[in-house]
């Protein structure tokens, strides 16, 4: 973890407990700046080293990083934990100070990270050097892509029928500060970050795309890492509006995922339906720790896989129509989970969609043309240069349809809600499912 050229981090002493996520006996990490500045950065963790290069790479690496944010951006309410900082003033070995410092069990105001770091008791160089690291290496500094040329090719060809309709089923909120969620964004401006399912209503049978916060949401966040948890706010689930609406759910072919993540998957749990996922991301829910909630919603559920045997489609190399008729078009958007996807949706008005799940977390990304903070495209990305490759295509669509990032609030504006009852739909006209 490097602050900037010359001010490199010499050791991150971790907790001692095998276990880096917290638990009785939790010890803090200890952060050293070297005696000499020269020096190359050397990072050790409850004395085990982890190369640079592998911090954000390798689970330990992770759990390093986890700890350390535990200590420092989750408050403790049961207890007032301390952080050793041994800080190097000038270039002289000699001159180090180690300093303890409390925490103050008051919960710091969103004043800047300067100043929330001076609620915890730390010197002002001291928090200077700690808003540096964070701002560094957390948020990252800016960088704009490069403007992608506008898609100037045909459209593909889309005929839904009459019948085809669009609704948003909103399952509640969690918070976020912007500075971790796009690059450049502010550590004073908390969003509220989306849990959305899309409802695609279809002659040949509906398709949920997500499936938003659970009735079990509590227990699933629960089942993260610490560092991944946030406050919440839980509103009605997607199986609770179906019924309020009189939703006839032998209509219903499945829930397509965008990706495995929990905050995708959660209600997966209440509702008894089909849940469509690609290969790719099956294997990768099936392996890796962020599929876990994946593993527990998906337990003894129909699992209905497909592929991408159709042509290019709007820049993206392969594409499946799920009804054949241009209405709703799935796409490989792989790079934030192996086998995220996006899906593009047109009604009869001749309106399109793109739901991009996360490919952006927030609609900044498509307008001011700015990918996720460093660290978080090292941590929340399996390949951050997929995610770029896929966010410029999807940017040189914007001025074509409406783009959809699945945690922006606003980015569903437009997009009509479940009605309170939904008028009666004639039965699918074919009941078996569409063909890869």
């Amino acid at each position: 973890m490097i602050l900037d050229r010359r001010l490199p981090v010499a050791e991150i002493a971790g907790p001692r407990s095998s276990n880096l996520a917290g638990g009785s006996g939790y010890e803090l990490p200890v952060l050293r700046l070297p005696g000499s500045w020269r020096d190359d950065p050397v990072i050790r963790a409850g004395g085990d080293p982890v190369r640079l290069r592998d911090l954000c790479t390798t689970q330990h690496g992770k759990d390093i990083i986890s700890a350390f944010f535990d200590a420092w951006l989750r408050p403790s309410r049961t207890s007032q934990p301390t952080i050793r900082i041994i800080i190097n003033y000038s270039r002289r070995a000699d001159t180090n100070r180690d300093h303890a410092l409390t925490r103050r069990p008051r919960q710091p105001q969103s004043t800047g990270l300067h100043r929330v770091l001076e609620r915890y008791n730390s010197s002002p160089v001291e928090s200077l050097v700690l808003t540096q690291i964070i701002w560094t290496h957390i948020v990252g500094v800016m960088r704009v892509l490069a403007a992608p040329s506008p898609w100037a090719g045909p459209l593909p060809e889309a005929a839904p029928s009459a019948d085809v309709a669009i609704y948003q089923l909103p399952t509640g909120t969690y918070e976020t500060r912007a500075a971790f969620a796009v690059s450049g964004g502010s550590f004073r401006d908390k969003r509220q970050f989306a849990a959305t399912a899309i409802l695609v209503q279809h002659p040949k049978g509906d398709l949920l795309i997500d499936a938003g916060f659970g009735s079990d949401v509590a227990a699933h966040l629960a089942a993260l890492p610490r560092i991944q948890r946030a406050p919440y706010q839980a509103a009605k689930t997607v199986s609770q509006q179906l019924d309020v609406s009189g939703y006839d759910r032998s209509r219903l072919l499945g829930v397509l995922v965008t990706h495995a993540h929990w905050d995708h998957v959660s209600g997966l749990g209440d509702l008894r339906v089909p849940i469509w996922i690609n290969p790719g991301e099956r294997h990768y829910a099936a392996e890796d720790p962020g599929g876990k909630v994946f593993r527990i919603v998906s337990a003894g559920r129909e699992i209905h896989e497909y592929g991408f045997g159709g042509p290019p489609c709007l820049g993206f190399p392969s594409s499946f129509d799920v009804h054949g008729d241009g209405s709703v078009v799935v796409v490989p958007a792989g790079g934030h989970t192996p086998g995220s996807v996006v899906v593009f949706a047109t009604v009869p008005s001749g309106k399109r969609y793109a739901f991009i799940g996360d490919l952006t977390w927030q609609l900044d990304g498509i307008r001011r043309r700015v990918e996720r903070p460093w660290l978080m495209r090292k941590l929340a990305d399996s390949d951050p240069a997929q995610v770029r490759q896929a966010l410029l295509r999807v940017i040189a669509l914007a001025g074509l349809m409406q783009i959809v990032p699945a945690h922006d609030v606003h980015a569903h504006d437009g997009i009509p809600d479940l009605p309170a009852r939904l008028a009666p739909a004639p039965a699918p006209e074919d009941a078996k499912r569409p063909d890869r």
